[in-house]
């Protein structure tokens, strides 16, 4: 089996590719294996698929040294692809979806990811675009975006940028007219606070908006969460993060939960609505959300595989 290093320098606080690099040359010498530093965004998605094409007849194991995104990019390769596996070794500031398995200290041996097993995993598709975790809109989205602009800015990284993103999305806009389509049955028709269309359980760095989520059950989770006031959101803003509002009577009303294989999104009105794919933001008009069942072949310690 070939494995192949995937770096992202811009993943986490501070690259730490030249610290990986030195534990790969020291202790995993044995394996046949190749290190790729990603050089921009979708940089490891086009690596990956050149690399198939140029190895065609031989197993390969990639690994994403990164985060959610890094993660995405190179599963986008990856998808339907059965003589290929991906593991993920959590170097990011969120590190959402491998939480689904077990914890994020599970993965940080790079070693025993070499040898362990692999899971046959459900993923999204959009449109033209596959999510391994998460697609959200509205709020989180908003936030989610309007961190990246800030980012930019001198002064302004970490958690400066995200709590200024955050005050933004506060203070300017709190609810986005929508129509959702599940199974072509409609969902919802109103104005919504956040939407998450999930195949994992949680993301935004620890927030739980889909705790009945399965990775290999072949459905996608949807939980919408429509209009609420600013005050009663920073009453139960904590329920939420900690994936208890499926059964808290408080928020009964507002929480719509379901769970499907194909979701149709729309917003209404002349404005697009901010979403995100595992972490990278965009705005969109629409969005058509299918299951890919069995479509992944991801890597997990083998000490977490009796519970999944």
């Amino acid at each position: 089996m070939k494995h192949v290093f995937i770096l992202n320098p811009k993943a986490g606080p501070k690259s730490r590719v030249e610290e990986m690099t030195s534990y790969i040359e020291e202790n995993l010498s044995s394996l046949d294996y190749e290190i790729y530093v990603t050089k921009a965004p979708k940089d490891a998605t086009s690596f990956t698929k050149n690399y198939l094409k140029e190895h065609p007849d031989i197993d390969i194991r990639f690994y994403s040294l990164g985060g959610d995104g890094t993660l995405n990019e190179i599963a986008s390769a990856l998808v339907g692809v059965k003589r290929a596996s991906i593991a993920a070794y959590p170097l990011g500031s969120g590190n959402d979806f491998i939480k689904v398995f077990g914890k994020v200290d599970d993965f940080k041996d790079l070693k025993a990811l070499t040898t362990s097993p692999t899971k046959v995993i459900d993923c999204l598709m959009l449109d033209n675009l596959t999510c391994v975790n998460i697609v959200s809109y509205g709020f989180d989205a908003s936030v989610q975006f309007q961190m990246q602009k800030y980012r930019r800015l001198p002064l302004t990284g970490g958690k400066t940028a995200y709590n200024m993103a955050v005050l933004n999305a506060f203070l300017f806009r709190m609810n986005y007219p929508i129509e959702v389509y599940v199974d072509n049955k409609l969902f919802f028709d109103g104005k919504a606070l956040l939407m998450a269309v999930a195949n994992g359980i949680c993301y935004g760095g620890g927030y739980f908006c889909a705790p009945k989520a399965r990775v290999d059950d072949g459905f996608i989770d949807v939980c919408l969460v429509s209009k609420v006031s600013r005050l009663k959101i920073m009453s139960l803003i904590k329920v939420y993060k900690n994936g208890l509002h499926l059964d808290e009577p408080r928020l009964e009303k507002y929480v719509h939960y379901t769970k499907a294989k194909d979701v149709y999104i729309k917003a209404k009105g002349n404005k697009k609505i901010s979403y995100q794919i595992d972490g990278e933001p965009g705005k969109i008009k629409e969005m058509h959300i299918k299951i890919l069942k069995e479509a992944l072949n991801f890597v997990i310690p083998s000490h977490l595989i009796k519970n999944n």
